[in-house]
């Protein structure tokens, strides 16, 4: 049973939350089903007109119509890599909020340039939109989760952190629905204008709902902004700043902040794999199979965004499927299998 008096206690905290993750809505739509389903969006007969991606004869040129697919994903992927990898210095040196603003605004800037790209030049503009947005959102997905746990009290923080996983679920559910209000367009840009511009709604209310929320404490004491780290710290627990509990935790966090300048001492940049447990989580040790480093490379391996950036193309294969032509007993190619998935 939910403890309600925990729940309207810490709703400021539950409000940071549910701003913070319309940004792993985004993460969940572009990365864990591919961008609003962009592999639907490649195979559409429109698109493939459109951007040059049929031969004479009109059949599809596969190899580029793959080399088109294949590249809307990696630059997006690659985008992210850098946006994930310079999210940490400038998250530590400006603030959590400012930094999420900064990439929500990086990732509205690219969600708009491939939702408005058409012409000669349209497959420029959707390959640089993708770089850019995915920028945007692999800072997104690296700072809101830290902001989130920063900011909960120790009860409630598993729980509160834990909507993480919730919110990536509802972004992949929200791209496939997208995606299902396309069939009954009409052959037009509108096919990939509006799964790119949709993106352009969850990236919006992040951005206005950031305004409304405080930066993380625990920021605050870190850079020796104490009096304002104390003031947040109170309004998030709606408590007084005099409050017994308020000052007690606040204290908790500076001792963990002075404990950790500790342990990193002298390392630099070292610090990622020799700071504290660290290389543990990399898997230099004996119990590699239980690092994070296996965790990732193991879900990974498992080829599930692969098969859902390439859905269509798999739908189309197994529908075509072949079957026994009654009383002859010899097999013809080319008719629907009605137990394939369509």
């Amino acid at each position: 049973m939910v403890n309600t008096q925990h729940t309207f206690k810490n709703i400021r905290v539950y409000w940071l939350a549910f701003i913070v993750y319309w940004g792993i809505i985004l993460f969940g739509s572009v990365f864990a089903s591919g961008d609003f389903t962009p592999g639907g969006v490649v195979s559409a007969p429109f698109f493939l007109e459109r951007f040059g991606l049929l031969n004479a004869d009109g059949s599809v040129n596969k190899q580029r119509n793959a080399d088109v697919s294949s590249n809307v994903v990696s630059v997006l992927q690659g985008g992210a890599f850098f946006g994930a990898l310079s999210s940490a210095p400038i998250s530590a040196k400006i603030g959590r909020r400012l930094t999420l603003q900064i990439f929500t605004f990086i990732f509205i800037i690219g969600a708009i340039l491939t939702t408005v790209a058409n012409g000669s030049h349209g497959l420029s503009e959707i390959y640089g939109g993708r770089v850019i947005l995915g920028f945007g959102i692999g800072g997104i997905s690296a700072v809101s989760p830290a902001f989130v746990s920063e900011c909960s009290p120790k009860e409630v923080r598993g729980r509160i952190t834990g909507l993480f996983q919730i919110f990536v679920a509802i972004g992949v559910m929200l791209s496939y629905w997208v995606n299902y209000g396309l069939v009954p367009l009409k052959p037009g840009p509108k096919l990939w204008q509006i799964p790119f511009g949709v993106q352009l709604i969850p990236a919006g209310i992040m951005m206005i709902g950031l305004f409304t929320v405080r930066e993380s404490p625990r920021w605050l004491a870190s850079v020796g902004r104490t009096e304002q780290a104390l003031r947040n710290l109170a309004y998030l627990r709606k408590e007084p700043e005099d409050s017994e509990a308020v000052i007690h935790e606040f204290a908790e966090i500076e001792a963990q902040i002075q404990e950790e300048r500790e342990a990193r001492e002298g390392l630099g940049v070292r610090e990622a794999f020799l700071g504290k447990g660290n290389l543990i989580r990399f898997g230099a040790s004996p119990s590699f199979p239980d690092s994070a480093t296996s965790l990732f490379l193991s879900s990974k391996q498992c080829g599930g965004r692969a098969r859902r950036q390439s859905s269509p193309s798999l739908r189309s294969i197994f529908a075509f499927c072949l079957t026994v032509r009654s009383g002859k007993g010899n097999l013809r190619a080319g008719r629907p299998c009605p137990s394939a998935p369509c």
